[in-house]
């Protein structure tokens, strides 16, 4: 038992999760640049609607305390945008630990909840990006919240990559789908 954890783990409630869900699959409107803002479909091809998502998961990284980044991606006829956020190791900062998930969703269309695929795994990056933004840990936490997944794993593969041609040292992966 790890008093330190415990703290941690009692941050992440049912209703913080079943809230978090709720906006990503559109229950209720949420504020994306100050306006608000149903998102009703996720689908990568999606338009504003997609815009919208990526940019309300960079806000919620950045209201983390994290400092989030879009990693644009094409891969025809598809292009999207990643959002990535840093949790800075302290000793080990140049090895990586990468937290992920999908973002989008299907089907296409103008309704597209996603909820379970994969608002769920995208639910539980976010506030495990919220929840760890004040500890600090030895290695570098990597927050990625991936679309184009559902159109054949394009914004994962791009930005794999990305890390792969840049050389990064990934020492571990957690992917989150449809938890």
């Amino acid at each position: 038992y790890d008093p330190g954890v415990a703290v941690l783990v009692s941050a992440i409630t049912e209703t913080v999760v079943s809230d978090t869900v709720g906006d990503l699959s559109g229950e209720r409107p949420v504020v994306v640049g100050g306006t608000p803002v149903t998102i009703a479909t996720r689908h990568t091809a999606s338009g504003t609607p997609i815009l919208n998502a990526t940019q309300h998961a960079f806000e919620h990284f950045a209201a983390s305390g994290l400092s989030p980044s879009y990693h644009s991606w094409s891969w025809v006829p598809w292009t999207g945008r990643n959002v990535v956020a840093d949790l800075p190791g302290t000793t080990l900062p140049a090895e990586l630990v990468v937290v992920c998930a999908h973002l989008d969703d299907m089907p296409a269309g103008s309704l597209a909840p996603g909820a379970d695929d994969d608002a769920s795994g995208s639910t539980a990056v976010l506030l495990a990006a919220r929840t760890l933004a004040g500890a600090r840990f030895h290695r570098t936490i990597r927050f990625v919240l991936f679309t184009g997944e559902e159109q054949g794993l394009r914004g994962s593969a791009a930005y794999a990559s990305l890390l792969a041609s840049a050389g990064a040292n990934v020492v571990a992966v957690l992917n989150l789908d449809m938890i």
